[in-house]
């Protein structure tokens, strides 16, 4: 029994002598290690420098050493122990050192985080904690752990456009075909992040409305982001579609009539046209509908000649439809106008008070119904007669005032009655050519006058 005492003896002090005191004062566990409060609810501990908090599926490998300030002596310690381990879902701590790749050289060796084999099983989003300690003689001691995370970069996803042609004032969908939990989602166009709050992945396609753009042409896609205060893994979904926004023609209807000028009155019975305020342009379809027109009518100018509108005074709606075929999207616009049609002033009757003889006095009258008053008259006849009274007069008439008298009444809308005509009778007044008698006569005889008289009737 003295000899296995004295040999349990000696053997501690030849473990003494090259490990030093700190071997069975700390152990594995010590050193400052404070194992009992699991790393996962501790957070990143910030113990070693060149361990980030957190990395990502496509982030290199790091070479990881320990802190400088946190060495011992050079003589104190022959190499750095490094191991690693993450917990179940039992809460038990599974180590596996092989994903740490020994790098550099003792005393002060460091590892390399082997990111492509954690990616590779998938131990995506487990707390991963590295711990060191210092190995000296058959020991080690001090020491100390921290830990990081490795999150999976985002799955890419096909962004997909409903519509790559848009007419201005109209929108546009940006489909993504799916989405991760876990992730956020931006939208860019031509290269400018769109939303500023991301949006959350949930399993399910995400959509993205483009609309009140301006005319012009947008590239757009999308860039997936883990949902991580401590890294930013993120990919660029796949595909970069385009939208091209296009200007909308503008439609101008206006009215005049066949023979006049925009703004001049539509009155009854006369043509009108129907035109687009802006001068033609190449490659406008111009359609139009309403009353008296059928179906398919074009152009940038057209005519209405259907009496049952033409003859009926009233109001009448018509409608303009441009679509511009030089764009995909065939934009569009439509306006309408009311063309008015006035009621025409109608002459009921023209007269004069003829026959007259020459020297006597001509009255000539109308009365009229219809159209919007006041009336203006324009009245005509032989040698040069010319009035704008309602009911002329001509004094001292000769045989040149003889003829028809024509009457032309136009209302207060510019609207011209159907003229009319009233003939005057002038006749000559007659001529003594010859007086006599049978003078003298005897008293008691009988005085015979003749006259000839030539002229008049």
């Amino acid at each position: 029994m003295k000899r296995i005492l004295l040999s349990f003896v000696f053997l501690l002090t030849i473990l003494f002598a090259f490990s030093g005191p700190g071997v069975f004062a700390q152990g594995r566990e010590s050193g400052g290690k404070d194992r009992e409060v699991p790393p996962i609810l501790r957070g990143q501990e910030g113990i070693i420098d060149d361990l980030a908090n957190a990395y990502c599926e496509s982030s290199a490998s790091p070479e990881i050493y320990v802190n400088p300030t946190n060495l011992p002596a050079p003589e104190d310690y022959d190499y750095v122990v490094w191991e690693l381990y993450y917990y179940d879902g039992g809460g038990n701590e599974v180590y596996r050192n092989d994903l740490l790749n020994p790098i550099g050289s003792a005393p002060n060796n460091g590892v390399e985080l082997d990111i492509p084999e954690i990616s590779a099983e998938g131990l995506f989003n487990s707390f991963l904690v590295i711990e060191y300690s210092f190995r000296r003689g058959l020991g080690t001691f001090g020491g100390d752990f921290d830990y990081t995370i490795v999150r999976k970069d985002p799955e890419q996803f096909a962004l997909n456009i409903d519509n790559s042609a848009v007419c201005l004032g109209e929108a546009a969908t940006l489909t993504l075909e799916s989405s991760e939990v876990g992730y956020l989602y931006y939208l860019y166009r031509d290269g400018v992040q769109q939303n500023t709050v991301g949006r959350n992945g949930t399993g399910n396609p995400i959509s993205f409305i483009e609309s009140s753009l301006p005319v012009g042409s947008y590239s757009y896609y999308v860039v997936a982001h883990v949902d991580d205060d401590d890294v930013d893994c993120e990919t660029q979904m796949n595909g970069t579609p385009g939208l091209s926004v296009y200007p909308n023609p503008s439609a101008s209807p206006d009215y005049r009539p066949s023979s006049g000028t925009a703004g001049d009155p539509i009155c009854q019975g006369l043509p009108f046209e129907l035109f687009d305020s802006a001068p033609e342009t190449s490659g406008y379809v111009y359609n139009w509908t309403g009353p008296g027109l059928g179906s398919g009518v074009t152009g940038h100018t057209i005519t209405v000649s259907d009496p049952t509108v033409l003859e009926t005074p009233g109001d009448y709606d018509y409608q303009l439809e441009i679509v511009d075929t030089n764009n995909p999207t065939n934009c569009n616009a439509t306006a309408s106008v009311t063309v008015t049609i006035d009621e025409e002033p109608v002459i009921d009757n023209i007269s004069n008070n003829g026959p007259l003889c020459v020297d006597g006095t001509l009255d000539l009258s109308v009365t009229v119904s219809g159209g919007t008053t006041p009336y203006s008259y324009s009245w005509s006849g032989p040698d040069g007669f010319t009035s704008t009274d309602q009911n002329p007069t001509v004094t001292n008439v000769t045989i040149a005032n003889a003829g028809d008298y024509e009457v032309e009444v136009t209302d207060a809308n510019g609207c011209i009655s159907v003229t009319e005509t009233t003939t005057v009778v002038i006749n000559e007044n007659p001529t003594i050519d010859d007086i006599s008698s049978n003078s003298p006569v005897c008293e008691g005889g009988t005085l015979n006058l003749s006259v000839t008289a030539i002229g008049g009737s």
